[in-house]
């Protein structure tokens, strides 16, 4: 008599348990990888809209690493540089972060992307915004690796609003040439946006 084996994921999650707790149940987050850089980190391991949400996003987050690091001019390590968790609900999400349901995500450079639960990943991504959040995070992210904490506060939110497609209204106050300039002083690790001074 033929005896149906359990779905890989389940026998990988309750050896995962075991193991973890020497032998005894334990809940423990679940991961789930697509490329070195980026793991996703789902805090209830059987949270269907978790694992359906990290499906979605981690073929696009792996894209748009290599996209963003060749724009910021970092190389890619081949070992995690990025974790995104996935909390089990709202509660979670506000105690780890501090903030409420009007935050859709929050990058923490300890740990990494945090987003709302998977239920209301769902729900962005049928508004078509989760990929616009997940960029503007990573941005920040990007910022992160490339200057630490010395990027000010509007610069950091600047960037990650314009890479998420946030276009400003009203006139410009930079030209395009302005803008290149700025990009040159920005691969050059000079962020002073001020013209410097002849002495």
């Amino acid at each position: 008599m033929h005896t149906p084996q359990p779905p890989t994921r389940l026998t990988i999650l309750v050896c995962g348990w075991v193991a973890a707790a020497g032998g005894h149940a334990a809940a423990r987050p679940f991961e789930m990888h697509k490329c070195d850089q980026i793991v996703v980190v789902l805090e209830e391991p059987f949270d269907k809209d978790g694992d359906e949400a990290a499906s979605f996003l981690l073929p696009f987050l792996c894209e748009k690493m290599e996209e963003f690091a060749e724009l910021f001019g970092l190389e890619l390590e081949r070992r995690k540089m990025l974790q995104v968790f996935i909390p089990e609900d709202m509660r979670s999400f506000n105690r780890i972060t501090g903030r409420s349901f009007f935050t859709l995500a929050v990058y923490s450079s300890r740990r990494g992307i945090i987003t709302q639960p998977g239920k209301a990943l769902r729900a962005l991504r049928s508004r078509g915004k989760l990929k616009q959040t997940l960029t503007h995070e990573m941005v920040h992210f990007f910022v992160h690796r490339t200057i630490g904490a010395r990027c000010p506060t509007w610069l950091n939110e600047g960037l990650a609003q314009w890479y998420e497609g946030i276009r400003p209204r009203g006139r410009m106050l930079l030209t395009e040439a302005g803008i290149d300039a700025l990009e040159r002083r920005w691969h050059l690790r000079n962020l002073s946006v001020a013209p410097r001074r002849s002495e």
